[in-house]
Formats: C-alpha cells, structure tokens, sequence
C-alpha cells in the first residue's frame, strides 16, 4: 500500500503555531473545566444558603395572605378555614415574587405544588423523598439538601407544619432546580468563554508574531546561508546565532564554505594549469567524449587542414 507523502513538509514556523496554538487550546478546555466546576459549586452552596433565609421569609408571607392555624380534617389539610389542595391561590403568588419552586405537604404527600411533570402536570399526590420525612415529620426539624423531585435533582428547603398542639402535620418546601442552576452556569461559561477568547486569540496572535519570528528568523538566516552556498556563493558567512545548536550550524557552515572556495580554487588553478599544458603541447591532441564528440583540441590540431573544431 503506497504511503501518504507530503508534497512540501510544513515550515517551522507554522509548526510552532500549531503547537502553540493546540497547547493554549487544551490549556483553555481544561481551566474552563475546572473553572465551570468551581462555579457550579459555589452557585450550589450559595442557592442552598439562600434557600435556608428565604424559606422562612416566603412563609411570613404566607402568614400574612392567609392567616390561621394549620391542622388536619381526615386526610386534609387546612390553614385556619382555607383547604390546601392545587388550587390554593396563595402558592402561585408566592412562587412568582420568589421566583423559586413551592410546595404544601400533607404530612408526607404533596397537595399543592408549582413543581410539573414532562406533560405539564402539577405532581400531587407524590410523596416527600424518606430521609425528608424521617428529619422534617419524625423529628419536627428543618431539612436542607439536594433531593430527588420527579427524577431530577433540586436543591431544596422543608419547613415543618404544625397545628396548636404542636404536632407537625405537614410541611412546606422551597426548591430550585440544579438543571436550572447547571444552564445558568452554562449562560454564564459562555459568555466568560467569548470574552476569554476573543482576548486569548488576540493576546495569542501578539506572541505567535513575535515567539515565531524570533525563533525561526535565526533557521531562516541559516538556511538562506545553505541556498547560497548551493549555488556557489563561497564567499558566505553566518554571523555567531543566540542559539547553541545552530551556532554550531552556522560555524560548521562557514567551515565548510571556506574549504569549499579554497578547492574551488585549486580545481580553476589546476584547470588553467592544464589548458596552458594542452595548448602548448607540440602534439595535436583533442578531447572526445564516450559519444566520440569533440569537446576539445589544441592549436596544434587547429593547424591542419579538415581537423578545424567543428560546432556541435
């Protein structure tokens, strides 16, 4: 199978580009990870502490559109004579001023809630996660942490409900979606991520122009020396380079370009040498090459007749 050959191999300088260019781009990725972790985290641990304040405010709220006791009518649950169920009118104006998810528990089961399904539905009639029960009902305490809600995680808040006697009946939830939280998180990444580009390109492009010329002006130099010396300009010369190895390029360079003009030398010496030794030879010679054409005769031979060097 016949390889894949370049026609002309890529120039140093577009190779230290791309290096360059593929190392700060991996550099990129990775620190926009870390970075989009970091954020994830922090607006995590700051909705949570948000949650825990604005829980409690939310339900002084609700005290004070609907004032009254909470306590239960069989399997019921009330706020002085108001009926907790879906359509409870003092939810939805609650969850539009905090702009959070809200939900009303009887006991453990959900009776009014802002919180829909992937059809669109309110999910009444689900029950509280058991470690939420067992904190909030069983032990008439706050609960705050991540829970699952219908299959997707939300950073949530419980307050328990409870009547005159003190018997928690019921509790209130405040939550927001991670989902949520994770496209702010991407909103926000890329908008940092067309900033940190555009000036990662531009601050790129300043240190390409100067990285690159400075590194690869020295092999230019050196490499021009090779072209001229290729076609027989003897008489070049590199001056000392910042660079050690090419340094020893440029000296080995020179070196040769000196032994190289000193054997040209010799060689046109030697050539004149023998052309004065075949002119004034008393012989008639002449000069043929494998294909018996004449390259070359004496004046000697010139003398005769018919032996006159004929053009090629």
């Amino acid at each position: 199978m016949k390889g894949f050959i370049l026609k002309e191999p890529p120039s140093l300088r577009f190779s230290l580009c791309l290096l360059f260019i593929t190392a700060v781009g991996l550099i990129l990725i990775v620190s926009l990870g870390i970075a989009g972790h970091l954020m994830e985290q922090h607006l995590l641990r700051q909705t949570q502490e948000g949650l825990k304040k604005e829980i409690f405010l939310s339900y002084a709220l609700l005290e004070s559109r609907n004032p009254g006791p909470w306590h239960l009518q069989g399997d019921a649950l009330y706020k002085g004579e108001v009926k907790i169920d879906q359509h409870y009118p003092v939810l939805g104006e609650i969850a539009a001023i905090t702009g959070e998810m809200i939900t009303l528990f009887c006991r453990d089961t959900r009776v009014a809630t802002t919180i829909r399904d992937e059809k669109g539905q309110p999910i009444v009639g689900t029950k509280a996660p058991p470690e939420v029960g067992a904190k909030v009902l069983g032990q008439g305490e706050c609960y705050f942490g991540h829970t699952f809600i219908a299959g997707k995680p939300y950073i949530t808040a419980y307050l328990p409900l409870k009547n005159p006697e003190g018997e928690t009946v019921g509790m209130y939830f405040l939550g927001q979606s991670i989902e949520h939280i994770q496209e702010a998180k991407l909103a926000s990444l890329t908008r940092q991520l067309s900033v940190t580009g555009l000036s990662l390109f531009l601050g790129t492009l300043l240190l390409l122009l100067f990285f690159t010329k400075s590194i690869t002006e020295p092999f230019s130099q050196v490499t021009g020396a090779c072209r001229e010396i290729a076609r027989g300009n003897w008489g070049m010369r590199l001056m000392p380079q910042r660079f050690k190895e090419l340094d020893i390029i440029a000296e080995a360079l020179n070196t040769m370009a000196v032994r190289l003009e000193s054997l040209f030398n010799q060689i046109r010496c030697l050539a004149r040498e023998y052309e004065a030794i075949f002119q004034a030879s008393g012989d008639a010679m002449r000069i043929i090459d494998t294909s018996f054409r004449i390259k070359a005769q004496n004046r000697k031979m010139g003398l005769y007749p018919g032996f006159q060097k004929k053009k090629p």
